[in-house]
């Protein structure tokens, strides 16, 4: 048994989940996490003093803040210890807050009243009293009327405590000797916060531990923000200060230093806990609880708790706050228990795991049970598997570490391990009893609690496991011997269980044959350490259920014996059955050949393991010389015999090993050496060891080959040598006389199923051989369909026309688009300098042009390559029926510089038109028009195509294109009158609008705007009222468009050009024998129309001259005196120009030039921007300026 102990707890990865057996996520139950004592003798004795209000314990007592102002001290016995009285008589205030120094000596308390009392505890009690009554030493009424909400003794201290309430004063007071050597208190203010804008919700002082030197910091709280300040420097100084979220106003708040890491401390706004590093500037971690938190207190390093207002307690592992795991371990209802309300903060308290609690009744203290209490808790509910499981999940890995100390665990993990073994060793056999003894016990629970037992002592060691197994094994067996056999297997299989003792083994393999189970039985013996197994016996039932690849594993492990095999499978394959030791007849090919290509890999068949490092070599040696030995050997060896293949040694033939394989499955063979070829042994010098190269095995196979007749064989041998000389070029040499045999030997044998991998073997061939005569091998390969190495072979002659003529001959079916253009592009690289080759493609295209272009989908890249041949080809693309081809074909073309003749580009382009009619391409119309060079289309049919298809839209539109604005005019009165008729009055307005634009564009002549109006006002007459109506409309709008037309080649262009068009509209022939009733009507809304416009026209000025009137009279204000001078200096030479200190001819002459209206000039001229800027104008002049264009040199203003 080759077991080794556990080393850490990531060691093995077991099937249990144990996390679902984690205590304090899969059980609500209190009493499996808080065992609670009441302490019934506390309360009697506080009853004089008026009931409890303020509980804190200590180590060894508990201190009690009383109705009456009392402080009792109860010892863990819960006896009275001493009586804390104020010492003012007849005081009566209730306790809210209660301290005790470092050293235990000194006790300090706050009062409702606001009066603080200080008592140590080492004074002199009265020998002449039986009272046990202390009278404070100290009393601090500075507070008085205000309500505390901090109260803490200063770390090493015994009378020096800070102090906070609700006025936002923070305290620091301390205790002095007056010169008659009374104590009397001395007060020096920390901070103050306004209560108003930042209301102080609490403070704590730090306790430093035993570390007296350690700097004093005082956490405060306020509605705004935490800050943590330093009391031991001389001046206040914050050391960290974080921001809070705002908030107008926050009821609960509060403070709680973790004991044992002083750099951590937790504070509570509200429902919001937030976790702070004070060596850092941000928060650690925040949590929000459902309600208002009311108190913060530590369990231990890792674990805290939080009182809500409900008086729920949830205890929090703060561990886990780099996880997305829920943080609340358990959640504890202190109302059940009578907590004391309201002010429960003051009635509850934690020290050392413990929480102690003031309920209505009594004092009550809750343990944290430790992990043994849980599992106990567990056995006596006869909960035997959760038991186990807790026990599993204590031994989890580092997420655990966390609540180790909660639960009294060791931290370490051996020394857990070790912690835990006694029990699990206890608990173990308890549960097998257990399951012995319980009659109607389920099948479940059993394979549960025996998976749990095999898995806790995997965790353990090795050893423990497997004793575990033998103790368990046999005394479940007699009772429970499915179960346990079910999850032995199981462990088998898994990983966990690798070894068996005899006994037990031999009954594992009993119960699986008696099941009749062949694969599981396979399983077993591949999976567990042989060596205990009874061979006989394991061969005897792998021979029955024909589990050869077992029996093979077996033979090879455990007698260390692979020569045995291979001969078998000589006597097996010469049909000597009779002679083989380790299988019989019944064993497959496959299997066989299977276990000789592991072998030589160096694996042990029918598994990935190794085969030892110091044996690989010399078995690899063996396997190969027998291989591929050329006569027969002797065996066993040294008894004389010979290993015969033939009923006579004279029928041996060479090679007789190899021959026989290749006879019996020549494929299987040769699949073999095919993967041991890759073995990295053949690329190492024989002076290493290893005896054999690939050339070798090569010429042997070759040698093999001669003696077949069956050609089916040859061929196979064939494929492997050219599959394989590629890939080792530089290991295996052939002659070409030798590789052109082997060639023979493809091209003549039967290729069905074997086409594909023989071109494969002859293309990857002639990557590195080179044919003698190549045109030879071409035409041998004219009758067999192998499309990429002809391909090959005629790129390798050169011969480019045969080599495009067979991508697109009917005899390749499977050609597509890309392996034209791929060949294409190659002929045109290779036959760039080859006017010959070159021409004899360009005729192949013409003839073939119609098959090239039905095959290509890339019509861009074919358009290309043509166009690099001979752009005359193109020409050819008007013989292809299909439409769709065709315009794709002709889009490229016509958008791209290809150089294309004229005579076809006359073709081209009316037929590109028609096509986009054809395919129902209104945007490609369009953009065609609009884009179309019109100094090379032929008008007149371009005008025939579109007007064949009744596209009135882009007829005026190419009709605009060539100037043509009467015909286009001409065509739009046409379309208007025809859409008038099937009243589409939508589509009459957008051709309306094109007849403005047109009109518009022939700004020389108003013939235009003549012929749109007249047509509308002689189609008046016979129209229905909507249509007039819509009439009346469309004449108002031309209308108005006409009257705002300007032209600016006569005066007063806009009045003569409108009258001078209106006159030449009813001069038109079409309305001079119109009666004037009949456009009476339409002429009233003309004049209408137009006399509106004005008015509008006149009334928008007049607003904007009104409007701007005071723009401008300040503008020409400002142009006549000036801008307000910004600074005294110039900005270039920067000498005075303004103010104090101006020189008093300057100014003589600037009053003189204000009386004469005149501006100054000469050196005094003064330039002044609307920006404010100011300079000498000669010193602009001097920059590069000239008078009339200065610009600022500051701005750019001008």
């Amino acid at each position: 048994m080759n077991g080794s102990h556990s080393t850490g707890h990531d060691k093995r990865n077991n099937t249990t989940d144990f996390e679902k057996f984690n205590p304090f996520k899969s059980s609500q139950d209190e009493s499996l996490h808080v065992s609670w004592t009441s302490l019934q003798q506390v309360y009697p004795n506080l009853s004089y003093y008026g009931g409890p209000t303020f509980i804190l314990p200590v180590q060894l007592y508990y201190i009690i803040g009383t109705a009456k102002g009392a402080v009792v001290i109860f010892n863990k016995k819960q006896f009275v210890q001493s009586v804390l009285a104020p010492s003012l008589p007849d005081f009566r205030s209730k306790v809210t807050f209660i301290d005790i120094n470092q050293d235990g000596t000194h006790v300090c308390a706050a009062y409702e009243s606001g009066d603080i009392f200080l008592w140590d505890l080492n004074s002199q009690v009265d020998e002449n009293s039986d009272s046990n009554h202390l009278e404070a030493v100290l009393h601090i009424a500075s507070h008085r009327g205000h309500s505390f909400n901090g109260l803490n003794f200063i770390p090493g201290k015994h009378t020096n405590i800070a102090v906070s309430d609700s006025t936002g004063h923070i305290v620091l007071h301390k205790g002095t000797r007056n010169h008659l050597w009374q104590l009397v208190p001395s007060a020096k203010e920390i901070l103050r916060l306004n209560p108003m804008i930042n209301p102080l919700l609490t403070t704590r002082i730090r306790s430093n531990g035993e570390d007296y030197d350690a700097e004093h910091l005082l956490a405060v709280l306020s509605n705004r923000s935490f800050a943590v300040i330093s009391l031991s420097s001389p001046t206040l100084s914050t050391y960290r200060l974080i921001e809070l979220s705002h908030k107008n106003s926050a009821t609960f708040g509060y403070i709680s230093w973790n004991d044992v890491n002083p750099n951590q401390v937790a504070f509570s706004v509200d429902n919001q806990l937030s976790l702070v590093d004070i060596r850092f500037p941000t928060l650690q971690w925040t949590y929000e609880a459902p309600e208002c938190i009311c108190k913060v207190a530590w369990l231990t390093n890792n674990i805290l708790t939080i009182l809500l207002l409900s008086s729920k307690l949830l205890v929090l592992n703060i561990g886990s706050v780099d996880t997305d795991e829920d943080p609340v371990l358990t959640s504890i209802d202190l109302l059940i228990h009578e907590l004391m309300v309201p002010e429960s903060e003051n009635h509850f308290a934690t020290l050392n795991n413990t929480i102690v609690v003031l309920t209505n009744y009594s004092l009550m203290v809750g343990k944290i049970n430790s992990w043994s209490d849980i599992v106990l808790h567990h056995i006596h509910k006869g909960d035997y598997i959760n038991a186990l499981g807790t026990l599993g999940y204590y031994l989890q890995g580092p997420s655990f570490d966390s609540i180790t100390a909660l639960l009294h665990l060791e931290k370490d993990y051996q020394k857990r391990i070790r912690q835990i073994e006694p029990s699990f060793n206890n608990l173990t056999l308890a549960t097998v009893q257990f399951l012995l003894k319980k009659d109607d016990i389920s099948y479940s629970k059993v394979t549960e609690a025996t998976s749990l037992i095999l898995d806790l002592g995997s965790i353990f060691s090795d050893e423990k496991m497997y004793v575990l197994l033998e103790q368990v094994g046999e005394a479940l067996m007699t009772k429970h011997n499915e179960e346990f056999q079910e999850i032995l297997y199981e462990k088998i299989v898994n990983g966990t269980v690798t070894y068996l003792s005899p006994i037990l083994f031999k009954a594992v393999m009993e119960y699986t044959v008696s099941s009749g189970n062949d694969r599981r039985l396979e399983t077993i013996l591949l999976s567990l350490d042989g060596t205990t197994l009874d061979l006989d016996y394991a061969f005897k039932v792998c021979k029955e259920f024909r589990l050869y690849s077992a029996l093979l594993y077996l033979w090879t492990t455990i007698l260390d014996d692979y020569k045995s095999p291979l001969v078998d499978i000589i006597f097996y394959f010469a049909g000597k059955e009779e002679c083989c030791v380790v299988f019989d007849a019944n064993i497959e090919d496959n299997t066989l050949f299977e276990y000789i290509e592991s072998t030589l890999l160096g694996k042990v068949y029918p598994t990935e393991k190794r085969v030892p490092s110091k044996k690989i070599l010399y078995l690899k040696n063996f396997y190969y010389s027998l291989l591929f030995s050329g006569s027969s050997l002797e065996w066993p060896q040294g008894s004389g015999k010979k290993l015969l293949t033939c009923p006579l040694p004279a029928e041996e033939p060479a090679f007789p090993y190899a021959s026989l394989l290749i006879s019996s499955s020549a494929q299987n063979f040769l699949h073999v050496l095919d993967v041991s070829f890759e073995d990295v042994l053949f690329n190492e010098s024989p002076q290493n060891g290893f005896h054999f190269t690939r050339q070798h095995i090569i010429d042997v196979l070759l040698d093999i080959q001669k003696n077949f007749k069956e050609n089916h064989v040859k061929l196979l041998i064939a494929l492997f040598v050219f599959n394989n000389l590629p890939k080792y070029s530089q290991f295996i040499r052939l002659t070409n006389t030798i590789i052109d045999s082997q060639i023979d030997v493809i091209l003549s044998a039967d290729l069905e199923g074997f086409e594909q991998i023989s071109e494969d073997c002859l293309e990857a061939l002639l990557s590195v051989y080179s044919p003698d005569n190549i045109n030879a091998l071409i035409d041998k390969m004219s009758g067999v369909d192998f499309y990429r190495v002809r391909l090959l072979l005629y790129k390798k002659a050169g011969r480019y026309t045969d080599y495009l003529t067979f991508i697109l001959s009917d005899q390749h079916r499977n050609t597509n688009g890309n392996d034209i253009i791929a060949g294409l592009k190659l002929c045109d690289g290779a036959t760039a300098k080859s006017p010959i080759g070159r021409s004899e493609i360009c005729d192949l295209l013409s003839d073939t042009f119609p098959k090239i272009i039905e095959n290509c989908q890339d019509q861009r890249s074919l358009v290309s390559i043509i166009d690099s041949f001979d752009s005359s080809l193109h020409e050819k693309i008007l013989l292809i029926s299909d439409p769709l081809t065709l315009l794709g074909y002709l889009r490229i073309l016509l958008s791209g510089n290809y150089h294309l003749s004229a005579p076809f580009l006359k073709k081209a382009r009316p037929k590109y038109l028609s096509l986009l009619y054809e395919t129902g391409d209104a945007s490609g119309v369009s953009q065609w028009v609009d884009n179309i060079d019109l100094k090379n289309i032929e008008v007149e049919s371009i005008v025939d195509i579109i007007n064949g298809n009744r596209d009135s839209r882009t007829l005026i539109r190419l009709l605009v294109r060539l100037k043509n604005y009467g015909s286009a005019i001409d065509k739009i009165n046409s379309k208007i009158n025809e859409l008038l008729q099937n009243n589409d009055f939508d589509e009459i307005d957008n051709y309306l609008d094109l007849g403005i634009s047109v009109s518009q564009k022939t700004d020389e002549t108003n013939k235009n705007w003549v012929k749109l109006i007249s047509n509308l006002v002689s189609q008046y007459p016979t129209l229905t009222d909507d249509q007039k109506a819509f009439c009346d409309k469309s004449l108002q709008k031309v209308f108005i468009e006409l009257s705002d037309g300007n032209l600016n080649d006569i005066e007063n262009s806009e009045e003569s050009f409108f009258w001078k068009t209106l006159m030449e509209i009813f001069e038109n022939k079409s309305l001079i024998l119109s009666k004037i009733k009949d456009i009476k009507v339409v002429l009233k809304n003309i004049f209408t129309a137009y006399s509106v416009e004005e008015t509008v026209k006149l009334l928008i000025l007049q607003i904007i001259n009104q409007s701007a009137s005071s723009d401008i009279t300040t503008y020409m204000h400002r142009k006549e005196h000036g801008w307000a001078i910004q600074s005294h200096e110039c900005e270039v030479c920067g000498k005075k120009i303004w103010g104090i200190g101006i020189d008093n001819k300057v100014f003589e002459q600037w009053e003189s030039a204000r009386c004469h209206e005149v501006a100054a000039s000469g050196s005094s001229a003064l330039v002044v921007f609307s920006c404010g800027h100011s300079f000498h104008s000669s010193c602009l002049e001097n920059m590069g300026q000239h008078e009339g264009a200065f610009k600022c040199l500051t701005c750019d203003d001008e």
